[in-house]
């Protein structure tokens, strides 16, 4: 009997972190699993954010995650807008849905270039990172930034968006799609090699109460955007309706999920961009907040990349935070999910059922 360590969570922008899952190997067959380690990477992000200014507090949320740190930002903004009792203008909503989409489909594309690169399918994963790419050129033509975008603002958003580069960009979206749905079909190359492996059922997801693409792979998670709609979703029902087809809970069927989740993406944001661009005079975009007054309690939850993100509030002023709670999505029990997945399998099929659950190692270590 032997043992390794693999990276948990091979995704992981800080894949050099001393986080790690220990394996016992008999052969090259998976015999069992270590006790997870984990607060290397611990932030304490709420500790962190109570009795800090706010324009501090949008600062440090949205580092909670690289994945979804637009997602983190706009949760806090509509919590904070819930305690002040204010909605912020629609236009402004919409931008909100824009930019989330937009992370969402970086995301997934990151997803999908991890499972190429875990089933040794180069060009798949090229044609990830390079579309990948290009929308990180077009998201710093838009916002001046590559990363860290800051366009969710309480009452609002950002008024110096720029919506060309995105629109040009969310246009050449299309012909990748067909192309993905190829790769992940069950003659494609990664819906092969996907097929039976890391298969959670219906039945186990929802005891675990599992979140995100580990969950859509049984057409078991309950997604926020349809289930409970806030912002501008409530006006987007058709393109996140699920397609009707039967999934396994595996590999393969959480690829089809993650380009799935890709079309949807495009379809909500593209129209979006085609009205910014198309408008004849900036609308309104951000309102001042009132009755930020202290004590004043907000709640809101948002469906990041990974799964439902939730957040508290109680404001200490006009301007400041006294307390902050941090909800995230259902990483811990994925963890607790592994020696399922993982066992009786061989080590060369690891990678890819760790890359296929989408395990967030930041959210996992707040």
């Amino acid at each position: 009997m032997s043992k390794v360590r693999l990276p948990l969570g091979p995704y992981h922008p800080a894949a050099a972190l001393p986080l790690g899952l220990g394996l016992c190997l008999h052969g090259e067959t998976i015999a069992g699993l270590a006790p997870v380690e984990t607060g290397y990477a611990r932030r304490g992000i709420a500790d962190l954010a109570a009795g800090r200014p706010i324009d501090e507090v949008l600062l440090i949320v949205e580092r909670a995650c690289s994945l979804a740190h637009e997602s983190h930002r706009i949760a806090l903004c509509m919590a904070i807008e819930a305690a002040a009792g204010f909605a912020a203008p629609p236009a402004a909503l919409r931008v909100r849905l824009l930019y989330a989409e937009l992370e969402r489909i970086m995301a997934r594309l990151w997803n999908l270039a991890l499972c190429a690169r875990a089933v040794g399918a180069g060009e798949a994963e090229a044609e990830a990172l390079e579309q990948r790419e290009a929308l990180y050129e077009a998201l710093q033509a838009a916002t001046g930034r590559r990363q860290f975008w800051a366009v969710a603002l309480p009452g609002g958003v950002r008024e110096d968006l720029d919506a060309a580069p995105l629109k040009r960009v969310l246009h050449t979206l299309d012909p990748a799609l067909a192309g993905w749905r190829a790769w992940v079909a069950p003659s494609g190359p990664l819906g092969r090699a996907g097929d039976a492996l890391g298969r959670l059922s219906a039945e186990r997801i929802a005891e675990l109460e599992l979140t995100g693409i580990a969950a859509c792979g049984s057409r078991a998670g309950a997604d926020l955007r349809r289930a409970q709609p806030y912002g501008a979703y409530d006006a987007h029902a058709a393109a996140l309706a699920v397609p009707e087809r039967r999934l396994g809970g595996d590999v393969a069927a959480r690829l089809v999920c993650i380009v799935d989740e890709i079309g949807a993406s495009v379809a909500l944001a593209r129209p979006v961009t085609d009205e910014l661009v198309a408008a004849a005079a900036p609308p309104a975009l951000r309102a001042q907040l009132g009755g930020l007054r202290p004590g004043a309690i907000g709640v809101a939850a948002v469906e990041g990349p990974h799964g439902p993100i939730e957040i508290a509030v109680t404001l200490a002023g006009a301007a400041s935070l006294a307390q902050l709670r941090l909800s995230e999505p259902g990483t811990a029990a994925l963890v607790v999910a592994l020696p399922e997945l993982l066992e009786g399998r061989s080590l060369t099929q690891a990678p890819v059922i760790l890359a296929s659950l989408d395990l967030c190692i930041e959210c996992l270590d707040l």
